[in-house]
């Protein structure tokens, strides 16, 4: 049994701390000793904290300026006797070093996607090739991509992310409207400008689609000014940041994402959990979650007529849909389940805590 501190900055909603509660979770159901910690206790998201009391994880969160809380952290390390600490993103991975100095507690750093902007990525470098133990990837292209970049390959482990997955009833809208949907924030990363245009052109031959984009972010404005520009108002709905996005997938036909770059998308997961076929840019691990022509489409990035084609093939043929989703979601239980997750997380542990002894 190990000693071990799920670590982030702060607990808002994103992907990477949602895999992060799920690591506590699952290690504290592998007979573990699992602690949950967060260093800005003042910025929690509260579905996670329900989450986490729900699976009875024990919080622990800091507050005071950071240079307490780094003290803080440093001496719960110290009480606890933390084996290991799994940190998660660039700033996370900084004070996890930083507070485990000098203790013989063992840190694994944590990169949770294919890209990063230039000086997260210089920082994220140095940190693992000078003071990590081991740093976790969440898919396959990101280590190829930053071991080409010095970061070192022998410390570079990659794990998937996962999801609980749950087998909802489809509970479609109108027999008369198809509905596509993207779940992603409002950054340049998930490029909706193609996405809209794609919908637009396929809208003009198919009256009866609709678009929901669901997220939030920086370029709301320039989205809604984009659907403004296209004619798409009335076909296109934006809901920001809402609390029942497995209701709507469920309510959809279709998940789309075009994404310039990606990790193991959390987002198409969902989609693949709500039975729905996906159409998703060749961009990280994305052709590990869709198998073209099975589940779903792999197109090209900024490829508006490809991706509009997709989305009208899909759009005529109710019996290809269902079937595609159908293939999504066994595809999703066989190889993106909690039980590969935590073994895989298991044979790291295990690995570094040998290595200590």
């Amino acid at each position: 049994m190990a000693k071990v501190a799920i670590f982030v900055k702060n607990l808002t909603s994103g992907g990477a701390e949602r895999q992060a509660t799920y690591l506590a979770n699952l290690l504290c159901g592998h007979n573990h000793e699992a602690y949950f910690v967060i260093f800005n206790g003042e910025k929690v998201h509260q579905k996670y904290v329900d989450y986490l009391l729900e699976n009875r994880v024990p919080i622990i969160s800091f507050k005071g300026a950071k240079k307490e809380r780094l003290m803080q952290f440093q001496a719960f390390l110290k009480e606890k006797n933390i084996d290991l600490v799994f940190s998660y993103l660039t700033a996370a991975n900084f004070y996890a070093i930083r507070a485990a100095k000098g203790l013989p507690t063992k840190v694994v750093t944590g990169i949770r996607n294919a890209r990063l902007p230039f000086f997260k990525m210089v920082a994220d470098c140095f940190i693992t090739d000078f003071f990590a133990d081991a740093t976790v990837a969440n898919c396959y292209c990101a280590k190829d991509y930053f071991c080409k970049r010095g970061f070192i390959r022998k410390k570079m482990e990659v794990i998937p992310n996962c999801i609980f997955p749950v087998k909802r009833e489809r509970t479609r809208g109108s027999e008369n409207l198809i509905e596509l949907i993207t779940v992603a924030r409002f950054v340049p990363q998930k490029d909706f400008a193609t996405a809209i245009k794609a919908f637009a052109n396929a809208h003009r031959q198919i009256p009866a689609l609709r678009y929901t984009i669901v997220g939030y972010g920086e370029e709301e404005e320039k989205i809604r000014n984009l659907i403004e520009k296209m004619d798409c108002k009335d076909a296109i709905n934006m809901v920001i940041n809402p609390s029942d996005i497995p209701e709507r997938l469920a309510n959809a036909d279709i998940y789309l994402s075009t994404s310039l770059f990606e990790g193991t998308s959390n987002s198409i997961m969902e989609a693949l959990e709500a039975q729905l076929p996906v159409i998703a840019t060749n961009v990280g691990d994305n052709s590990q979650l869709v198998k073209d022509g099975r589940n779903g489409y792999i197109v090209p990035v900024k490829d508006i007529a490809q991706i509009s084609q997709r989305i009208k093939t899909l759009a005529t043929n109710k019996d290809l849909r269902e079937s595609m989703g159908k293939c999504g979601y066994d595809h999703l239980i066989k190889n993106f389940s909690p039980e590969i997750f935590v073994k895989r997380y298991n044979k790291l542990i295990d690995k570094l805590t040998t290595e200590a002894l």
